[in-house]
């Protein structure tokens, strides 16, 4: 799957366990974990359910987490085994999503049986919700706009402006920086928001 979003937008947006979860609700799941992010080590909980009300438990815990993508192992639940694994992959059209998910599933033969009517038909469905949330989330950020502020520090002193406008903010103090953009490199808001207030210039 590709998305037109940078490489460490996606990144972190698979982090977000608002995303995860919106994905795993549309599928009838549930998914928990203790804050906004995911982060190395930590385990976090779901329940499939594979039938009306019945929901079987799962707990995973996160084994690699970068700009790369994540990595995931089952810890808990009736599977054998359960590794996924997201690989990203930067292109000039955008971020390419790859998931590899891997699994040995209970009870033999009755087990595999399951595997080909219920578990590959869950698994891809559930893939596919979360791709839809990824993509919904990076038109998101990638529409909203970004200020950008930076401190620069000089003898144990810290360049700071006063505000003009607008008049419900004239007098306070802000750090130099601006509006940020793809189209623009990162630096120019703060050089631009200098230069306004100082007789300082880049070379």
């Amino acid at each position: 799957m590709l998305i037109d979003a940078p490489q460490r937008t996606v990144a972190g947006l698979l982090r977000d366990t608002g995303v995860s979860a919106g994905a795993m609700r549309r599928c009838g799941h549930r998914f928990s974990a203790a804050g906004p992010l995911v982060c190395l080590g930590e385990t976090v909980r779901s329940g499939v359910r594979v039938a009306a009300g019945v929901r079987v438990p799962l707990r995973t815990r996160i084994t690699a987490v970068s700009a790369d993508g994540l990595e995931s192992v089952l810890v808990g639940g009736p599977l054998r085994a359960l590794t996924h694994r997201t690989t990203l992959t930067p292109t000039a059209a955008g971020t390419l999503v790859l998931d590899e998910v891997a699994w040995t599933a209970p009870w033999g033969g009755l087990g595999r049986v399951g595997d080909v009517l219920l578990g590959r038909r869950l698994v891809l469905r559930l893939l596919a919700a979360r791709a839809d949330a990824l993509v919904r989330a990076a038109a998101d950020v990638e529409g909203r706009p970004v200020v950008v502020a930076t401190a620069l520090l000089r003898d144990g002193a810290v360049l700071a402006a006063q505000r003009t406008r607008p008049p419900e903010l004239a007098g306070r103090w802000e750090l130099p920086g601006g509006g940020w953009s793809r189209a623009r490199p990162s630096p120019t808001p703060s050089c631009v928001s200098c230069a306004r207030s100082s007789a300082w210039t880049s070379g």
